[in-house]
């Protein structure tokens, strides 16, 4: 939440940043999950950084914001 809140960064960006900071975490988290093709969820798992780079309507706003308000 500090990315989010105080560095104005993309909630896309601050997970991004946090997984890639925390590659234990991630793999606990997706210890035994499964896709539907019942391949391991975490070889599967996009890079992170191909996660970050999804833009959306938000980090438009964020780009587009007037600094003076």
């Amino acid at each position: 939440m500090d990315a989010i809140l105080n560095r104005h960064e993309t909630p896309a960006a601050a997970a991004a940043a946090w997984l890639q900071a925390n590659p234990s975490i991630k793999a606990q988290w997706l210890a035994g999950v499964r896709r539907f093709d019942g391949s391991p969820a975490l070889a599967n798992f996009p890079p992170v950084n191909e996660a970050a780079g999804q833009h959306g309507f938000e980090e438009w706003i964020t780009r587009h914001k007037d600094p003076n308000r």
